[in-house]
């Protein structure tokens, strides 16, 4: 399957004023990853099952080429880093206050480990 074939066809079956929610994950793509491996200090994952990564702004965009007016998107899961995993590990009761701060910052889906964006169909302009 090709995701971008796919955007394609989910637009000409869309009914009109249809809208679309998509949910991707974007490991290796946020930008607390990307400063990390920029540092030398984060691990940079291989997802086989994916065909392709996209980073929030890449996917908006892609998607918004393809005929979608883009309406809103919300952080899933925000990614605060790689030394916020140690000190989960070290005390429980912060490790459960960081978990649930990281749920409840939906507000930067650009750094979000995974996101939802919406968009609606554009009326083809005659």
């Amino acid at each position: 399957m090709n995701p971008k074939k796919a955007i394609k066809e989910l637009r000409r079956v869309l009914k009109r004023n249809g809208k679309l929610v998509v949910s991707s994950c974007t490991i290796n793509k946020n930008a607390v990853e990307r400063i990390e491996q920029g540092l030398g200090i984060g691990d940079h994952f291989s997802i086989s099952e994916h065909l392709q990564e996209w980073s929030y702004d890449e996917l908006k965009k892609e998607i918004e080429k393809k005929g979608f007016e883009f309406i809103g998107s919300r952080g899933v899961v925000f990614n605060l880093g790689k030394g916020v995993f140690y000190l989960q590990r070290i005390n429980k009761k912060l490790g459960l206050f960081i978990h649930k701060l990281s749920l409840s910052i939906k507000r930067f889906p650009r750094n979000s480990e995974f996101i939802v964006l919406s968009f609606k169909k554009k009326q083809n302009i005659l």
